[in-house]
């Protein structure tokens, strides 16, 4: 009989920057609260030889095989957590940042648990005292013109994770811990997922649930260690026991607006559609990069970041009022320029707030296919463009947090 069992519904999971990753602390973890039915597990790759000759002068033949480990492959993670914006506290407490530093540099900043997986997503290289992420290939901490994550200013502006500074070929390191407590003792196992990149995450919005991303990635190894006293987050984000904990967003409240452009789809009129669900999904198109030296076993040495795509897909009903789905349809069968350029504006949540926003300057949407079922529905894909719908830039994407409170 075992002496230990883990149950994972007592897991969590801690995301640790390296040291200089915030402009004057060390290293930090961050917990991140999670669903059921997450994963991480590494593979690796082999090659068999065998040998087939014909029958000796004894009347024995070889039939051998022998089999070698020729490499691993990167480790591979995925997990779920929910939308959560909530208000940070006063300027320089510790409430957000367990150490002498603080989380943001103002009041009542706009904030999440998840905000640093967006951030590493989208290229920030660096965390500022004043609570900006930046790329520091595009500025530098003294002056941030690569700003990855705006906080939002004391007030009702929102928190900004920018995706049009995702620009850098090789993401900012990060290893993301798994902690499975022990059902007894105060020990843990610890599934480590070693020089991580987030390579795509997925916004769910069923009208009937709330709001959740999926996230998926890869790092350069694993590594588990039991027996380890369990962490305790240097970050600890509002998620309880607080005047302003981090909310949850119910999707039925959500709402959307399409624009086109002047000259495009409904000549430039904004369509003003009702959903019934939807999802978008960036995509950082990782790619892990492994030697194939013989007589060794060869692991990952590094990634790169290809193409970011941004894509998504709204549901609705079929709605013939004036400037709905229907004339959506009709507009998109006629129109027949081989880009149409649309800013899409989707309010996942209550208007006021807690709310998180998806902001698309150029989208190309694509024929609404139809789905005949008690009640026709519509199916609307888009693909998120460049400025200026130019191929050399990058996706003009933002989302914006906002906990609703004043």
């Amino acid at each position: 009989m075992a002496d230990t069992l883990y149950l994972s519904r007592d897991s969590k999971l801690f995301v640790s920057t390296p040291a200089g990753f915030k402009e004057t602390d060390a290293a930090l973890k961050w917990e991140v609260p999670i669903l059921e039915g997450f994963s991480i597990s590494q593979t690796d790759n082999s090659s068999e030889v065998t040998t087939s000759e014909a029958v000796g002068a004894n009347g024995i033949t070889s039939r051998g095989m022998h089999k070698f480990k020729t490499s691993t492959n990167p480790c591979e993670f995925s997990f779920q957590t929910y939308v959560r914006p909530y208000k940070t506290g006063n300027a320089g407490s510790t409430e957000e940042i367990g150490s002498t530093n603080k989380f943001s540099g103002q009041s009542n900043n706009e904030s999440a648990p998840e905000l640093i997986l967006w951030a590493l997503m989208a290229s920030a290289t660096q965390l500022n005292d004043d609570g900006h992420y930046v790329n520091a290939s595009a500025g530098t901490v003294a002056s941030p013109t690569g700003v990855v994550v705006n906080p939002g200013e004391a007030g009702s502006n929102p928190t900004v994770v920018d995706f049009s500074k995702s620009v850098i070929a090789q993401a900012a390191p990060a290893d993301l811990i798994f902690e499975v407590a022990e059902m007894t003792g105060n020990t843990a196992t610890r599934y480590a997922a070693v020089g991580a990149v987030i390579s795509e995450a997925t916004i769910d919005f069923d009208i009937e649930g709330i709001a959740t991303i999926s996230w998926t990635g890869t790092a350069k190894s694993m590594t588990v260690t039991s027996g380890q006293t369990k962490l305790v987050g240097d970050v600890s984000e509002r998620l309880t026991g607080s005047t302003s904990p981090a909310k949850f967003i119910q999707n039925k409240l959500s709402q959307v607006v399409l624009d086109p452009a002047a000259g495009g789809l409904n000549g430039g009129t904004a369509y003003n559609l009702v959903l019934t669900g939807g999802s978008v999904t960036f995509s950082n198109s990782v790619e892990f990069i492994t030697p194939e030296q013989i007589h060794t076993v060869n692991d990952p040495i590094a990634h790169y970041l290809g193409t970011l795509s941004i894509t998504g897909s709204l549901t609705c009903y079929l709605n013939g009022d004036t400037n709905s789905s229907l004339k959506l349809l009709t507009d998109s069968l006629t129109h027949n320029d081989t880009v149409n350029s649309n800013a899409l504006n989707v309010t996942i949540g209550a208007a006021a707030g807690p709310n998180l926003k998806i902001k698309v300057d150029n989208a190309h949407i694509d024929i609404p296919s139809t789905s005949f079922d008690d009640v026709v529905s519509l199916d609307i894909g888009f693909t998120a463009l460049g400025a200026s719908n130019n191929i050399a830039n990058s996706s003009q994407v933002s989302l914006e947090y906002k906990s609703g409170e004043s």
